[in-house]
């Protein structure tokens, strides 16, 4: 069971590989949930799985990994203990740890997103910051506008 324990939507991905050519991944969105929801899941220990914000496509995480890889757990049943059975379990998807450097520039970069492309390039370019400062914000930027070119609806 998938519990989003964050504060945000989040995306999750199911990680499909090509059987013809085994070194091709395909990213396939299963689901979206809001904050506190959770989700019953039926997968596999050969599925992977990972989870995006909805919004900035920032990597959520799950037991402090940015990847999770199911694991069979099987208990025995109570009217036959000498037979196991698999059992669910709960999987929270939690907020990434986080440097201060990089919550700084997660919440400049956040802000300025809600401006148009040109505005907030430009209002980087004019920040009086390091230019390995004003790198890392326009990284952040072109990941964040990159992820809504691929999540938005084609209309």
């Amino acid at each position: 069971m998938f519990v989003n324990t964050t504060n945000r939507i989040v995306n999750l991905y199911w990680v499909r590989r090509n059987e013809e050519r085994r070194n091709v991944y395909s990213e396939n969105i299963e689901l979206t949930l809001k904050p506190k929801q959770e989700v019953r899941v039926n997968t596999y220990s050969s599925h992977t799985w990972f989870f995006r914000d909805y919004f900035t496509g920032e990597r959520m995480h799950v037991r402090a990994k940015p990847l999770f890889f199911p694991i069979r757990i099987r208990l025995p049943k109570r009217e036959q203990p000498d037979v196991l059975c698999d059992v669910r379990s709960r999987v929270s998807i939690h907020f990434p740890v986080r440097t201060l450097r990089e919550n700084c520039l997660w919440l400049i970069v956040k802000w300025l997103s809600s401006s148009s492309d040109s505005a907030a390039r430009e209002l980087i370019n004019r920040f009086q910051i390091p230019y390995t400062l004003k790198q890392q914000l326009r990284h952040l930027l072109n990941c964040i506008l990159n992820y809504r070119c691929i999540t938005e609806p084609i209309i």
